[in-house]
């Protein structure tokens, strides 16, 4: 479906200004989701000037790395995609404009350097990494936990 939505915008030439997706899934009953499945399109990375990117809940199996392109994104929501795991956070550094950031439930248990990547953020309001399996903190005890004065939401139940 947004492979779709962004191949019916590029017809229309304006695929290159789209600012903001939203395609999170829902569920609909006990048994039954609707959500997107799979790998996250190619099309989605030529969007320069996208700000805002939710795809939260859905069933996206990929390697969560290559958004780093989007480097004017300040809004980012990849919480609860069944299946989505990253081994270090090295690449936010890419994305210095961020100002909310949710991965919850994305299996961060390997990112040894969670701390110092998100230190990179110095936009950061909105940080959530609930059920993220956090490895612990590996930093020196002098270092501050985030460098921005912004941060005022952090969730790392």
């Amino acid at each position: 479906m947004l492979l779709l939505m962004i191949m019916v915008f590029s017809l229309l030439g304006g695929v290159k200004k789209i600012k903001k997706i939203v395609a999170t899934g829902e569920e609909l009953g006990a048994t039954t989701t609707l959500a997107l499945r799979g790998k996250i399109s190619h099309s989605l990375l030529e969007l320069q000037h996208l700000k805002s990117l939710d795809l939260s809940k859905n069933n996206f199996h990929d390697d969560i790395t290559k958004l780093r392109n989007l480097s004017n994104l300040q809004n980012l929501d990849l919480g609860y995609n069944k299946g989505l795991e990253c081994e270090n956070l090295e690449w936010l550094s890419h994305l210095s404009l961020l100002s909310h950031l949710d991965l919850s439930g994305v299996d961060l248990s390997k990112a040894i350097d969670w701390v110092q990547s998100i230190n990179n953020l110095p936009l950061l309001k909105e940080l959530r990494l609930s059920y993220c399996t956090l490895p612990a903190i590996t930093t020196h005890p002098s270092l501050p936990f985030n460098s921005s004065a912004s941060l005022s939401i952090l969730d790392l139940s």
